[in-house]
This record gives C-alpha cells, structure tokens and sequence, in this order.
C-alpha cells in the first residue's frame, strides 16, 4: 500500500534582471516509505513508567526483529506525532489539509489508521506546497514533535532513527527511519545457547529472549557469557522466557 508524506524539499528562485537569488522551501508528497516496517505508538500506563519499563518495551519490538528478519522489510520507520494544542488542534491540519479534506483532524488521521490512504492522494495538492505562504503558527510546527513525544523520539534516534525531512501530511510530525540491519540492538545483539541456570548472578543487566516467534517472551536481566559460548542465566530468568538449558536466546546488554 503506498504511504504518503510530505518531503521538504528546497527551490532556487534566480532573477538576473534583479540580480536576486533566493531560496524557498516546499513541501513535496511522496511515497517513499511504501512496503518500510511501521513501528507504532507504545502506551505504557502511567503506574509503569519507571526503571526504564518504557526503554525496555520499545527496544523489546528490535530484539525480536533481530530474530526473525525476514518478517521485516529493510527499513523500519516511525511517524511521530506532531505538535496539537490542549484541546488536540494541530495547527498545520487547521491551515493546510482541513482546507482539502473538509473534515475534522481526528476523522481524517482514523481513516489512514484504517489503511485507506487513497483519499490523501486523490484530494491533496499533488504540486509542491511553498512553506512560506502558509501561517507562520504552521510553518513553524513543520517537522516538530509534540512534546510528549519527544522521549520516544530521543530513544529511537539512539537507536539509530533519523529525520531526513518527511513529514506527516496530517501534523506535520516528524517521520523517521533506519535501516534494519543498522539498529543499534539489533546490530548489537548476539545469539547463545543456555549451557545452566542459577539462582544469582552478578552481571550486567541485559535484555534477553527466548526465540520461539508464536510465543515470543523477553525480559530484562543477569547474564553471563561462559568461555565455550553459552550463557548463564538465573533461574528466575528462565522461567520468565520459558526455557531451559540447550535452548537458544537472544540478548543485548541493556
């Protein structure tokens, strides 16, 4: 299915009777996330957002693309949500596509979660859109994140995610994407079998899971790496993921 954005993009306007040149910035759509991994919003109830639960979530979703790749396209990518005010208005929405699509922001963002994106490109401007006739409150919002988006955009650029100028077409919130392959866990991970299990462990803290893809468990801690390539891991850690010795893993240092 195609995946529309808007790409900012720059124009040179050069006058020679004026001896003027001067540069103007556009927004273009584009399809170039068609057939990418979307990775969605995480919602962690607010009682559980401490001792990095939030990190090890997220980073749950590459440990588990590490394992089974080719369930995976190449590249993964994210929408982030753009700047709205206190009652949920997006500003760039109220200015631009509201002038199009005639419809509220809510019901035009429910329609493209449904996977019907036709209607974005039989009724958007298909000719690129000069930022600088459009409200100064919009264009300024232009690859913004809302603020309370900002941590899950700080972790996934961590990871190795980067903004090269796709914006949402509804808020205009920063879309962006790296490679698989190239994600820092999933880069990062390795691959061991379980040689025993004990009751402690003084190591570092890892992110560790089993390697069954219809019963994926994974959780967070001790590990040991042993001298003939297995690992050791708690006990208590192996009832988690349900396995035992001889079973393979996968883990990151977390």
């Amino acid at each position: 299915k195609p995946f529309y954005s808007y790409k900012i993009l720059s124009l040179a306007h050069t006058s020679l009777e004026l001896n003027k040149f001067d540069t103007v910035r556009v927004l273009q759509m584009v399809n170039e996330y068609q057939g990418a991994t979307e990775i969605a919003t995480l919602y962690l109830t607010p009682t559980y957002r401490r001792d990095g639960n939030g990190r090890l979530l997220s980073r749950s979703r590459f440990l588990y693309m590490a394992e089974f790749p080719s369930r995976f396209s190449d590249v993964v990518m994210a929408e982030m949500r753009g700047v709205h005010d206190a009652e949920g208005h997006s500003v760039f929405w109220d200015s631009l596509g509201r002038r199009f699509l005639g419809m509220e922001f809510n019901k035009a963002d429910y329609l493209s979660s449904l996977g019907r994106y036709q209607f974005i490109a039989d009724l958007m401007p298909a000719f690129p859109i000069y930022i600088r006739l459009l409200p100064d409150a919009a264009q300024g919002v232009i690859g913004a994140p809302h603020e309370d988006t900002r941590p899950a955009l700080k972790l996934l650029e961590r990871e190795g995610f980067r903004f090269e100028g796709c914006v949402d077409v509804f808020d205009a919130g920063p879309t962006i994407h790296a490679p698989r392959e190239q994600i820092r866990t999933v880069a990062a991970s390795r691959r061991a079998v379980v040689g025993e299990t004990v009751d402690t462990l003084a190591s570092h803290t890892h992110m560790i899971a089993n390697t069954r893809a219809g019963d994926f468990r994974l959780c967070r801690g001790q590990l040991e790496l042993r001298d003939d390539a297995s690992v050791c891991l708690t006990r208590r850690v192996a009832d988690a993921l349900r396995i035992a010795p001889g079973d393979p893993v996968r883990f990151v240092e977390f």
